[in-house]
């Protein structure tokens, strides 16, 4: 997942010609697949085969909030003006009937729930149509993105391609604005069906 498929058959056919006939470790492995693949990728051998790191990133918050005119003091020419809540309340009210696009302040936060760091994309989809793609070291517990766009945040997938295979649960990867109810009643009848049939095959059998 990390290196992709054609670099890792290399590295596997590699390590074949180099040591078929050898006694290679752990390490030798290790070696052949940075050499072709042209990284370090020790971090990853230290953390899941050295060393018994656990893997598991999550959407930890996802907040949307209209976005209205700032009110406090600001800086104008030589000097500063002043602009009240009140102020700030009935520009919010005149944009309102003017019709003029609402602008939407959404935040995202992923969070790192185990020891294991390991590189990963971050796809956030927008009501919009809008897709922004997010690339995230996982050093720190938690990473967060701010977004102030016309429009609002429909969907966020951490490693949206399943790169990471070692990722403890891919329940608590995604996030969605909308549930879609529908959908899940009808698979869950789905389930209840065949979970129902095989009831009945096996008390068949007895």
């Amino acid at each position: 997942g990390l290196l992709g498929e054609r670099t890792f058959a290399r590295a596997m056919r590699k390590y074949h010609q180099r040591w078929r006939f050898g006694h290679p470790c752990a390490r030798d492995f290790q070696a052949v697949v940075n050499e072709v693949s042209g990284r370090d990728m020790n971090w990853f051998f230290d953390q899941f085969f050295h060393g018994t790191r656990l893997l598991d990133y999550a959407v930890g918050e996802v907040s949307v909030s209209r976005r209205g005119n700032d009110f406090g003091q600001f800086d104008k020419g030589s000097g500063k003006i002043l602009v009240s809540r009140e102020d700030g309340g009935k520009k919010d009210e005149q944009d309102e009937k003017a019709k003029k696009g609402k602008q939407w302040e959404s935040i995202v936060k992923i969070v790192r729930r185990e020891d294991a760091a390991v590189p990963v994309e971050i796809e956030i989809r927008f009501d919009d149509g809008h897709v922004e793609r997010k690339y995230w070291d996982g050093s720190y517990r938690w990473v967060r993105y701010n977004f102030i766009r016309a429009a609002k945040v429909a969907g966020v997938e951490v490693d949206p391609k399943r790169k990471l295979q070692l990722d403890l649960s891919f329940a608590n990867n995604s996030w969605r604005e909308k549930y879609n109810s529908t959908l899940s009643t009808r698979w869950l009848g789905q389930v209840l069906f065949w979970a129902q049939n095989l009831a009945l095959w096996m008390s068949a059998g007895m």
